[in-house]
């Protein structure tokens, strides 16, 4: 592996928080309270603890193959032509996903930000960006995404306002969704945290111990469940059952309220640094899907010649569903269902390959002599 593609397990912990937080957290509180009602909440911390499942599997596959990557670990268990197949899943896969997230962000933007401009010149800056630092290496992805990982800390002061007209009796009374509606709200939440499973691409070139790895990306997930979960609860004790149904994107909604002596627009201030984490997101993936593809064509040193490309195709397909929100929506579920499978079923059906005829590398990291 090339040393410009390592990084340390504390850059990896900030590639994950970044990974994790996008999209999903406008109408997260909306959509699990549309299933588990007031139960929300607890929706997000069992989707939280089902995550953190999924991790441990990635890791301990990865710890059988600590030098391979997720395209090297599927020829090994699979052969050459099926593993091929399944790796042109995940590129598929992970170019839908960067081009659902493009799609989503360009409707929000349009909607609360910039009503005039085309939906197509959004989604071309981000694409922009996106090529423009995925062409670098991995070090390069990781430095950038610690650096901008301090604006979270703004997004979480910014929603803590919120607690001013917060009426936790609305959170009342706990329990009453049930089991099965409470779960079925965990699916939901679920779709909103992924992005975890940059650790099957990138796992061989994080330094340091094994276990430490599953220690930061655990740390990672704790910490952007807790403050999904928040975000949830403030958002369910600041409207009443009744107005939340009508507000898809309830925690714009509840910042467009406040107004401070320097910010008339606390919203525009919190989508502004949301774009960020947006940004991220959507770097992670087209930066997989690149190293996908370079693996395909031998050349997985150079992954940033299929960058430019790469980005072209995600930016097309993203125009896709126009203005048309239903399909946008349609869009980013088709993504998030694909993702059951890509992040959580064909891992698990590896590790269990790689039990059941007991293959793993000679090659492991320190700790698991």
């Amino acid at each position: 592996m090339s040393s410009g593609n390592n990084i340390t397990q504390q850059q990896l912990f900030f590639l994950v928080i970044q990974a994790q937080i996008g999209v999903g957290i406008l109408s997260l509180a909306f959509n699990v309270f549309d299933t588990a009602r007031q139960d929300g909440w607890i929706s997000m911390l069992v989707a939280g603890l089902a995550i953190q499942v999924a991790i441990v599997v990635i890791w301990m596959l990865c710890r059988r193959f600590p030098s391979s990557m997720l395209f090297d670990i599927l020829s090994r268990l699979l052969g050459k032509w099926i593993g091929n197949i399944v790796n042109s899943g995940y590129l598929i896969y992970f170019t839908f996903t960067a081009a659902a997230v493009l799609a989503v962000n360009a409707q929000v933007i349009k909607n609360w930000i910039l009503p005039a401009t085309p939906s197509w010149v959004i989604s071309f800056l981000m694409t922009f960006t996106g090529i423009y630092v995925c062409t670098g290496n991995l070090r390069v992805l990781a430095r950038f995404f610690t650096v901008v990982s301090v604006l979270l800390v703004v997004l979480f002061l910014v929603t803590t306002y919120g607690l001013r007209e917060a009426n936790f009796i609305h959170l009342f009374p706990i329990g009453e969704a049930g089991g099965m509606k409470i779960l079925s709200g965990a699916k939901e939440a679920i779709l909103a945290i992924l992005g975890f499973d940059l650790l099957l691409v990138i796992y061989p070139f994080v330094q340091g111990k094994s276990s430490g790895i599953l220690k930061k990306v655990s740390l990672a997930n704790l910490l952007v469940t807790l403050f999904y979960t928040y975000t949830i609860v403030i958002t369910l004790a600041y409207f009443s059952p009744n107005e939340l149904k009508l507000v898809p994107e309830p925690i714009i909604y509840m910042l467009k309220t406040f107004e401070f002596p320097v910010f008339a627009r606390v919203d525009l201030v919190f989508l502004s640094i949301w774009l960020v984490s947006v940004a991220t997101s959507f770097m992670i993936y087209l930066f997989m899907a690149s190293k996908g593809i370079a693996y395909m064509f031998h050349r997985s040193e150079k992954h940033y010649k299929f960058v430019p490309w790469l980005g072209g195709m995600v930016f097309i397909v993203s125009l896709i569903p126009g203005n048309d929100e239903l399909k946008v929506s349609a869009m980013s579920t088709y993504a998030s269902n694909l993702s059951f499978i890509f992040t959580m079923g064909i891992p698990a059906f590896l590790l269990i390959i790689s039990y059941l005829f007991r293959k793993k590398e000679n090659e492991v990291k320190a700790d698991d002599n």
